[in-house]
C-alpha cells in the first residue's frame, strides 16, 4: 500500500504485510483478523518514521433490503513499543431512497497515542454522499 495524506501531514506511507482473518459467522458478514506490516512514513514537519507493527481488525457488514451498514476497527502497535500505537473506526451507512438514487453518510475515528508534527492524537472526518445511477441494471 502507498498513500498519502495532507491533512495528517504525511508526504508518503508505504507499508507491506499480512493479516490473517477468521470468520466470526458462517454468512462470512464479520470477521477478525491478526497480522504484522512493515511502513516507513516520510513526513512534511517532522523527522520520519519507520517500523514493524501489530495489526488486529474487526469487519463486520450488515445488509437489508435497502439498508447496509459496514464498521471496520483497527489496532495497531509497535512491536517494539506497545505504548505506541493507532486505533482506527470507519464506519459506513448507505440507504437507497430510489432504484437510482442512493445517500450514504461514511464516519471516520483515528486515535494516535503519539502524534507527529505536533498534530491532535484526535482525527475525525464525517462525508456525506448522494449518489444518483443513470445505468441501474
Amino acid at each position: 500500500q502507498i498513500q498519502s495524506n495532507t491533512a495528517l501531514d504525511i508526504n508518503n506511507r508505504t507499508l507491506l504485510g499480512s493479516t490473517l482473518g477468521l470468520d466470526l459467522d458462517q454468512s462470512g458478514n464479520s470477521f477478525i483478523g491478526l497480522g504484522s506490516f512493515w511502513e516507513a512514513e516520510f513526513y512534511g514537519i517532522s523527522p520520519n518514521a519507520k517500523g514493524l507493527r501489530a495489526n488486529a481488525m474487526f469487519a463486520s457488514e450488515w445488509s437489508g433490503d435497502v439498508v447496509e451498514w459496514t464498521v471496520l476497527v483497527y489496532y495497531q502497535p509497535y512491536w517494539m513499543n506497545l505504548n505506541d500505537y493507532r486505533a482506527i473506526i470507519n464506519s459506513d451507512f448507505r440507504v437507497e431512497v430510489s432504484e437510482s438514487i442512493e445517500i450514504g453518510t461514511s464516519l471516520s475515528s483515528r486515535f494516535d497515542s503519539r502524534p507527529h508534527s505536533n498534530l491532535f492524537p484526535w482525527d475525525f472526518s464525517l462525508l456525506t454522499t448522494l449518489r444518483y445511477s443513470f445505468n441501474k441494471s
